[in-house]
């Protein structure tokens, strides 16, 4: 049966191919995946699960045309930034395209008590400077914003 598609055997062989695509991915060490909604713990117990004890949560917008823009390297950046930190309470997940991809990669920023934040056009330099100086400082970078926002 040649170009038919091998069956995986067991669920260790099941698991032995997730962890060499999530290696391939470029997932963080300690982080069990490049992040979905499902719970993640991390070394020493740590849960990211949910909106965290901030109730901070961070949504990068992973379509096609995102992914086409650079998005899933946006992802990372935001991941590695924040592990790199130490910082294991802020929620983050990824969702579809918005239908907007002249904007592309947006990222959203929800934090208690305050109004959903959406940046445009980000850059993994860019989505570095999010995690410094909106998600630990608290401080919205506005030019960056997308304006009258249809999310």
């Amino acid at each position: 049966m040649s170009g038919s598609v091998r069956r995986i055997k067991s669920l260790e062989e099941l698991r032995i191919i997730r962890e060499k695509a999530r290696r391939s991915m470029g997932a963080v060490a300690g982080w069990p995946s490049v992040i979905g909604p499902e719970q993640r713990t991390l070394s020493g117990g740590a849960s990211t699960a949910g909106p965290g004890r901030t109730g901070t949560r961070v949504t990068v917008r992973l379509g096609s045309c995102s992914i086409a823009m650079g998005a899933d390297k946006v992802l990372k950046a935001i991941v590695k930034e924040l592990y790199r930190r130490g910082i294991w309470d802020v929620s983050v997940k990824k969702t579809g395209c918005p239908g907007l991809c002249e904007g592309e990669p947006f990222v959203d920023v929800e934090r208690p008590g305050c109004p959903r934040t959406t940046y445009a056009y980000v850059t993994p330099d860019m989505a570095r400077r999010i995690v410094v100086q909106h998600i630990v400082n608290g401080s919205i970078i506005s030019e960056w914003l997308v304006r009258n926002s249809v999310f």
